[in-house]
């Protein structure tokens, strides 16, 4: 007799394989709008530009691209409509880069509104944004720049061969990753390795990404902010192969409600070897609360999560991991494409004082 437990697993896998396959259409249909809106815009055709991006930035604001409230409000002002171009450009500045705001600046159809009162408080609102994101990459809570994260760092084999024993630092930078006012908080990943362990490594390196990913020194983003916290994996020397798992997230509230619609994708395009071009999707999972004990803390009470990223071509990698409030991702465990384990686990957390 079939249990009810594996009629259960089975109805769950095809259930997130539907919901796969419908996420994955709806990608597709944004990108193939994004592609026709882009080259109405190329063409001059800014009637059908202006139709097509409002369409997208009404169906699709999350997945959204801040180039595109740019090209929406300029296609609007080529048809002299400057209800719709006020309305996009206070869109873009809630979300667009220097760069980006920079290009709304010098755009020639634009200058016309420089001396009107909207315009003015446009630039103040952005001005206020880029200070505001300046700040808040110094005032973390969890990534902080006063601290480091001591990580340890395991991989074994399928075999159960153990691979690497190492370590790991994160160091949270206090700046924008790339720039002051980016999006993102920079974050430095130092890795351990002796010359053994290249020698070990460096040719699974060459043979699946490239060279350029065997490195001391990583410098990557995360973000922290009232909604999320999420973060690029450790990624570089023999850990590359957790660029095809999800990337640790955590949603607030912390709940199963706030997780089980989190589904994004991973694209990679290029500079990776045989993993480009590639997408992974990713899905998310809340377990609940669980009590853990580590050398840094003692027992706490973590949130436990569990996700999988179905790789377009290497197929499904999984990742279990543990979140606290004060000390962010505490445990970090992969099974990869093809059966590796991977295990990041916090060792220390050690005040650095910056100034």
């Amino acid at each position: 007799m079939i249990s009810k437990n594996i009629i259960l697993t089975c109805f769950l896998l095809c259930f997130s394989q539907c919901m796969l396959i419908a996420q994955q259409h709806d990608k597709k249909m944004f990108r193939k709008a994004t592609k026709q809106a882009w080259n109405y815009f190329e063409d001059g055709a800014y009637g059908k530009a202006a139709t097509a991006y409002k369409k997208i930035l009404a169906n699709y604001p999350k997945r959204a691209y801040s180039y595109q409230y740019l090209n929406a409000a300029i296609s609007f002002a080529e048809l002299k409509n400057e209800k719709e171009t006020v309305f996009y450009l206070n869109n873009l500045a809630e979300v667009a880069s220097r760069s980006e705001m920079e290009q709304a600046k010098s755009a020639s159809v634009l200058q016309e509104f420089h001396a009107e009162k909207w315009w003015k408080d446009l630039m103040n609102a952005f001005d206020q944004r880029l200070e505001g994101l300046i700040n808040h990459h110094k005032t973390l809570t969890i990534f902080n720049q006063n601290r480091k994260f001591a990580y340890s760092a395991i991989r074994i084999s399928a075999k159960k061969d153990t691979l690497a024993n190492t370590k790991i630092y994160l160091v949270p930078d206090g700046t924008g990753w790339g720039n002051q006012a980016a999006s993102q908080s920079q974050i430095l990943c130092h890795y351990n390795f002796s010359k053994q362990d290249s020698l070990d490594h460096i040719s699974e390196v060459k043979e699946i990404v490239t060279p350029d990913f065997w490195l001391r020194v990583d410098t990557t983003g995360i973000i922290e902010n009232e909604e999320e916290i999420w973060m690029h994996p450790f990624r570089y020397n023999e850990f590359f192969k957790t660029e095809l798992a999800p990337f640790p997230l955590v949603r607030f509230p912390i709940s199963h409600e706030s997780m089980v619609d989190r589904r994004s994708e991973i694209v990679i395009m290029k500079n990776w070897g045989t993993y480009s071009p590639t997408i992974t999707a990713q899905k998310y999972f809340y377990e609940g609360t669980e009590q853990k004990k580590y050398a840094f803390s003692g027992d706490i009470k973590c949130h436990k999560f569990m996700a999988y990223g179905h790789n377009s071509v290497h197929g499904i990698s999984h990742l279990e991991y543990y979140f606290h409030e004060e000390y962010g991702f505490t445990e970090m465990n992969y099974l990869t494409y093809d059966n590796e384990i991977i295990q990041f686990k916090i060792e220390k957390i050690v005040s650095v004082n910056k100034k």
